[in-house]
């Protein structure tokens, strides 16, 4: 094997023991299975949310995106941003406290709590349209990270894709089982440290090779003026604003994502929402601001003149070129952490449906939430196996319809709204089916899909 696949070899490893260390602090309970049993440390937490919020769209989607936009990119970072500090201060605190009263143990446990009448009667329907939506669409963007390892694999190894996609795929199931959610914080704690070592290596030695930041926007203007700017001129600052605006819709969606949502409902208690979200958007922009510059660094290394190939598969190839064997082993081992740490997460609150939201009592054991893991990651993977879309076109669908669903739900739960099963669902099913209908047509006057759907959440609301 070559120094390459034994680094890449090594930090797997690594990621699994850890993730089976776990095992050594769970409880038998569904509490501890599915949140930890709200004993995981701020610092922990946060770091697990930031790196499943990067995902392997970062290294394989974003850098695409930033190869083929260059620095007109960084408004993705710059909404993302924006709507993300909005829902950290304004509703996660929020969030954690209404999960604290309702001892919730999933997040539809506090978007859609059940009524006491309804704890050992038949479903409810709001209930079981969000379990089914987020089965559909979580497991869309779990197989979206299968799909991302898989490229970096194929592309530096020559192995087929569904090895990459099953190997991935059993690394995650063995230490959700032997751990559950403490098995997905601590090893995705430790993928974010090697997330942030792959991508600051390749920034650093892409800005050595070009001769520094000058340079490289030297050699952007040389290929097109518009790779440059913030605000270049085919787009205009109005247009660049408007994807700034877009973006930050996108980073408010993350207050509609169960997996990301579910590490502060996790947290021990309120008081620890502060130092989580320090943690959290110190490695969030670091990470984010790196990706892109390396994105547009691969742009003025392997211009398209050198021939035309995947632009997703940007990184990879900038590492083959780049780095010596043992190193291209750490951008590996870095992209897999990327898509690892966000698939599973998401397969956990999928898992944490099937086995429990989606029952007419919420009592499960230990071994039915296992089960229910074991179900979704083979049908993850065969989604990962036969989804065609390339990794950005995969999240951004998944991330927006989750986002147009429960971000209204979400708000109106932090806010204590009491509504009936009825309304709830008509929310839901309103929100939704407009940013589908939108996606798929285009909205009226240009106008944002997320935020049309949401406008039609409020609507529906006010209507009872």
């Amino acid at each position: 094997m070559s120094s390459a696949g034994l680094t890449f070899a090594f930090f797997m490893l690594s990621f699994l023991v850890i993730g089976l260390s776990a095992a050594k602090s769970q409880k038998k309970t569904v509490s501890d299975y599915l949140i930890g049993g709200r004993e995981i440390r701020p610092w922990l937490n946060a770091l697990s949310a930031a790196s499943t919020n990067c995902s392997g769209f970062m290294f394989i989607g974003l850098i695409g995106v930033s190869y083929t936009q260059g620095m007109f990119t960084y408004w993705f970072v710059i909404g993302v941003m924006l709507g993300s500090l909005l829902i950290w201060y304004q509703w996660i605190p929020s969030l954690r406290a209404r999960a604290g009263e309702l001892k919730a143990n999933t997040y539809l446990d506090v978007l859609l709590p059940r009524e006491p009448l309804e704890r050992n009667s038949k479903l409810a329907l709001d209930r079981w349209f969000a379990g089914v939506i987020t089965l559909l669409f979580l497991s869309i963007y779990a197989a979206a990270q299968l799909k991302a390892g898989t490229k970096a694999m194929q592309s530096i190894f020559d192995w087929p894709p569904e090895l990459g996609i099953w190997m991935s795929a059993s690394l995650i199931l063995i230490y959700c089982l032997s751990g559950g959610f403490r098995a997905t914080v601590w090893s995705d704690a430790a993928q974010s440290a090697v997330m942030l070592m792959a991508m600051g290596l390749l920034a650093c030695t892409s800005l050595y090779h070009l001769g520094g930041l000058q340079a490289l926007l030297d050699n952007l203007q040389s290929q097109d003026p518009a790779l440059a700017t913030l605000f270049p001129s085919t787009k205009g600052i109005l247009a660049s604003l408007g994807a700034g605006l877009t973006w930050t819709m996108i980073g408010i969606g993350s207050l509609g994502q169960p997996h990301i949502m579910i590490r502060p409902i996790a947290l021990p208690s309120t008081s620890d929402v502060p130092v989580t979200r320090r943690v959290f958007f110190t490695y969030y922009l670091a990470f984010m601001v790196l990706s892109v510059l390396v994105g547009v660094c691969t742009r003025a290394l392997l211009p398209p003149s050198l021939g035309v190939f995947d632009h997703e598969l940007a990184l990879p190839r900038l590492a083959a070129d780049q780095l010596p064997s043992a190193l291209i082993g750490v951008i590996l081992a870095g992209i897999f952490a990327s898509s690892i740490s966000t698939a599973d997460s998401q397969v956990l609150s999928c898992s944490a449906i099937l086995g429990r939201d989606l029952r007419s009592s919420p009592q499960q054991s230990v071994r039915g939430q296992k089960i229910a893991t074991f179900i979704v990651i083979v049908i993850v993977a065969l989604i990962a196996t036969w989804a065609p879309a390339n990794v950005f076109t995969l999240v951004i669908l998944a991330w927006s319809a989750l986002a147009a669903a429960f971000v209204p739900l979400a708000i109106l739960s932090c806010s204590k709204v009491k509504m009936s099963a009825g309304h709830r669902l008509a929310i839901m099913v309103s929100a939704l089916g407009t940013f589908l209908i939108f996606r798929q047509y285009g909205s009226p006057f240009g106008l944002n899909e997320l935020l049309c759907a949401w406008l039609v959440a409020a609507v529906t609301y006010k209507v009872r």
